[in-house]
C-alpha cells in the first residue's frame, strides 16, 4: 500500500496548494485522458490550462461534446476549475471556488485491489487518512474543521474508498467540503479530489454523483 500512500500524500499537497485560487447555462462534457480513463463533468468547470496540457474539443449534432487530454509532461495530475479562471474577465470569478483534481497511476499486479470484495480496510487506516489531510492542510495554514463520512465503495464496479471532510477557507474564504475518492482497476488506480466551498453547495453537490455515475476506466 506503500505506492498508495505516495499518490495520495501527492494528491492532498496538489489539493491545498491550489486551495488559495479561488449562474451558468450548464452543459456536459465527457474528458478522456490518455485513453486511460474517462468521466463527465458539466460545462461550469474548465481544464485549468498550462504549457503541458493539450486539449480537443469534439462537439456533435445532439449537442454532447467530448474532450480528450494529454499532457507533455511526466504528471499525470489534472484540474479542473470553475469557468472563467483560465481567462479571467471580472473579479466576480474568483469568488466562486470549486476544484475537481485526478492523479492517474499504474501500478504492479496485485498492488490494488481487483475487486470490491477484496478491498477492506480497518479503522485504522481512517485515523492515518485524517492524519494526513491535517498534516498538509498546517503546511498551507489551513485546518480540518471536521470529517464528514469515509467508507469503502465500488464505483460502476471498480473499488475503492472515499473519506470526506470540511476544512477552513483560504483567509477569509468560505468552509471547504472535500471529497477524496481512490479508485482501483487491477495494476491503475485514479485518485480524484472534488472540493467547493461549502455556502455554494447549491452549484456545486451535485457533480459528486456525477462523477460516481460516469466514471470508468478505459
Amino acid at each position: 500500500m506503500s505506492r498508495i500512500a505516495s499518490i495520495h500524500r501527492l494528491f492532498l499537497v496538489t489539493l491545498l496548494s491550489l486551495a488559495s485560487i479561488s449562474g451558468y447555462a450548464q452543459d456536459n462534457i465527457t474528458y478522456n485522458y490518455k485513453n486511460k480513463f474517462s468521466f463527465t463533468l458539466p460545462s461550469t468547470l474548465e481544464v485549468q490550462l498550462d504549457d503541458n496540457v493539450q486539449l480537443s474539443y469534439v462537439s456533435y449534432s445532439n449537442g454532447g461534446k467530448n474532450a480528450s487530454i494529454s499532457k507533455t509532461d511526466v504528471s499525470d495530475r489534472v484540474v479542473w476549475q470553475q469557468k472563467g479562471l483560465n481567462a479571467p474577465s471580472s473579479k466576480q470569478v474568483f469568488e466562486k471556488y470549486c476544484r475537481v483534481i485526478t492523479i492517474y497511476a499504474e501500478t504492479d499486479p496485485g498492488d490494488v485491489p481487483a475487486r470490491y470484495e477484496e478491498f477492506s480496510v480497518d479503522e485504522e487506516f481512517w485515523d492515518e487518512q485524517l492524519a494526513e489531510a491535517e498534516k498538509e492542510a498546517k503546511k498551507v495554514n489551513l485546518k480540518i474543521i471536521k470529517v464528514l463520512g469515509f467508507d469503502v465503495i465500488s464505483v460502476n464496479g471498480y473499488p475503492g474508498y472515499y473519506f470526506c471532510y470540511l476544512r477552513t477557507g483560504w483567509k477569509n474564504a468560505p468552509p471547504v467540503v472535500v471529497y477524496q475518492y481512490m479508485l482501483f482497476n487491477h495494476n491503475e488506480l485514479c485518485q480524484i479530489s472534488f472540493s467547493y466551498h461549502q455556502s455554494e453547495a447549491q452549484d456545486w453537490a451535485k457533480i459528486k454523483n456525477q462523477i460516481e455515475k460516469t466514471f470508468v476506466f478505459k
